[in-house]
């Protein structure tokens, strides 16, 4: 790379980090329950960003799904991830209650998500890049080159989509995982969380042995984003039809306050 082309990318580089001040990578999801997969993805996304700070966000959502956000919380700490970094939302892709921690106008957003998510036909209008007028819409998809500040936009950043092995078995997705470990005896159950989780085991176990029993397979966060699309559109609005309580807005308009589920 000849000198001069080296040190505008090195200037340009050093105005883009002081800018957009802090990196936010949030990696939603259901996580019923969080397996090796989820911990391997948790783990590459903190190795790609390094110098962000990364979450896991959670929801309480239990219709139709077994585990709890406090049961999620366990379950996720118990595979090595810092608890801390483990926080309950109330709409995953939305994370208010990690984002009121940082600046709207300096600070970037980045949501992980993984291909299948992405490509979800039913999350179709919730990562979309462009308004029905042809303007860019809150979500665009992560380029490093071009950020701007979670109070305009936030990034959708995509990983593959992969088969995960838990005890030399592959698995392809948490329910898979759910029916597998309820065909199992009491035994193999014990041994297979063990080869999960560092910790907690007869806790999990205890957990899962009662929780596990009447899942389902429905797909929580296509459930829980209608719901909370239908709740928005009926409480967002007042007389005059502006939204009320936008935590931030683009161009006047909605964005991830109601996000458009």
């Amino acid at each position: 790379m000849k000198f001069d082309i080296l040190v505008e990318k090195i200037l340009s580089t050093k105005f883009l980090v002081e800018r957009v001040g802090k990196k936010i990578v949030i990696f939603p999801g259901g996580f019923h329950p969080f397996h090796l997969g989820h911990k391997s993805v948790f783990d590459n996304i903190k190795n790609q960003f390094p110098d962000a700070d990364s979450y896991i966000a959670i929801t309480d959502y239990t219709e139709d799904r077994p585990f709890t956000a406090k049961e999620k919380k366990l379950i996720i700490s118990s595979t090595g991830v810092d608890g801390k970094k483990v926080v309950q939302v109330k709409s995953p892709f939305r994370s208010e209650e990690i984002l009121k921690n940082y600046n709207p106008d300096k600070d970037v957003v980045i949501f992980a998500i993984s291909e299948k998510e992405r490509n979800d036909p039913k999350k179709a209008g919730l990562f979309t890049r462009t308004k029905k007028d042809g303007t860019p819409s809150y979500f665009q998809d992560y380029d490093p080159s071009s950020l701007q500040t979670f109070g305009k936009h936030g990034y959708i950043f995509v990983f593959p989509t992969e088969e995960f092995s838990i005890a030399g078995k592959k698995f392809k997705s948490a329910s898979q995982l759910r029916e597998f470990y309820k065909s199992l005896k009491d035994k193999e159950k014990t041994s297979l969380l063990k080869s999960m989780y560092i910790k907690n085991i007869d806790q999990i176990k205890k957990l899962f042995d009662k929780r596990l029993a009447g899942s389902s397979e429905e797909n929580e966060m296509s459930q829980f984003i209608d719901k909370e699309r239908i709740k928005d559109e009926n409480k967002a609005f007042g007389v005059d039809g502006i939204y009320k309580n936008p935590p931030y807005l683009v161009d006047n308009e909605i964005s991830v306050g109601r996000m458009k589920y």
